[in-house]
C-alpha cells in the first residue's frame, strides 16, 4: 500500500458579493483563497484598532525620545536617577511598548488568515457532504416509492415499508442538519471577511493534489 508523504490543497472561492474580480462564464465573480484572505484583512476591524494602538505608541516614543535629548537637572542623587529615567528608561519601555503592538497586530493577523482559511474549507467540505447526501436522498425516495407500490399489492410488509421511510426521514433530517451548519459556516466566513452576516453565500471550489515533499519517495 503506498503511503502519502504529503498533501496540497487548493482553493478557489466563488463570490457573488465581491465587485472587481474576474468573471465567470456565468456572471459570478471569482476570488482565490489570497484573495478573500486580503479581503479579510481589508476589512479587519482588529487591525484598525491595532493600527491606533501602533500609531499612539509611536507617538510617545517620539515624545520621550525628545524628551530625554533634552536631559534634566542631575545636581542631586534625585535627581540623578530622575533623569536617568528620562533618558534610558522610559524610550527603552516606550519602545518595548511599540514592538509588542507591532507583533500583536501581525498574529491577529495570522490568526485572521488562518480562520479565514479554516471557514472556506468548512464551507467546501459541508457542500460536498451536502451533495453526496442529496444524492442518497433521491435513491432512497425511489426505493420507497418502489416498496410503496410493492405494499399496495401486498408482496412487501407493513414492517419493511415503515424500515424504508424512517430511512427516508433520517436522510431529510440528516440533509437539515448540513444545511443548518452550512449557513452557520458561511455567516462565519461573513464575520471574518467584515461583511454582514447575512450576506449572499460563498460557494467554494477546491482541487486536492497529493504531493510527496522534495527529497522523498512514495514507497510500497
Amino acid at each position: 500500500m503506498k503511503k502519502l508523504a504529503g498533501l496540497t490543497i487548493i482553493v478557489a472561492m466563488l463570490m457573488l458579493f465581491v465587485p472587481g474580480a474576474l468573471s465567470a462564464d456565468n456572471g459570478e465573480e471569482i476570488l482565490t483563497l489570497d484573495d478573500i484572505v486580503s479581503l479579510a484583512e481589508k476589512n479587519s476591524r482588529q487591525a484598525v484598532l491595532d493600527d491606533y494602538s501602533i500609531k499612539e505608541k509611536e507617538s510617545y516614543l517620539k515624545d520621550v525620545e525628545e524628551s530625554a535629548k533634552q536631559g534634566g537637572y542631575a545636581a542631586s542623587a534625585w535627581g540623578f536617577y530622575n533623569n536617568k529615567i528620562k533618558v534610558e528608561v522610559k524610550p527603552m519601555e516606550a519602545r518595548n511598548s511599540l514592538e509588542i503592538a507591532r507583533r500583536t497586530k501581525e498574529e491577529n493577523l495570522k490568526r485572521l488568515r488562518m480562520d479565514v482559511r479554516k471557514a472556506a474549507l468548512e464551507i467546501y467540505y459541508i457542500n460536498e457532504e451536502l451533495a453526496k447526501e442529496n444524492k442518497l436522498l433521491s435513491i432512497t425516495e425511489e426505493k420507497f416509492d418502489l416498496l410503496k407500490a410493492k405494499y399496495s399489492t401486498g408482496t412487501v410488509s407493513e414492517s419493511q415499508l415503515a424500515d424504508a421511510e424512517y430511512s427516508l426521514e433520517s436522510k431529510r433530517d440528516a440533509i437539515k442538519g448540513l444545511e443548518a451548519r452550512l449557513k452557520a459556516a458561511e455567516m462565519n466566513l461573513n464575520r471574518l471577511l467584515g461583511l454582514p452576516l447575512n450576506s449572499p453565500a460563498a460557494k467554494v471550489q477546491c482541487s486536492i493534489e497529493y504531493k510527496a515533499p522534495d527529497g522523498y519517495d512514495v514507497e510500497e
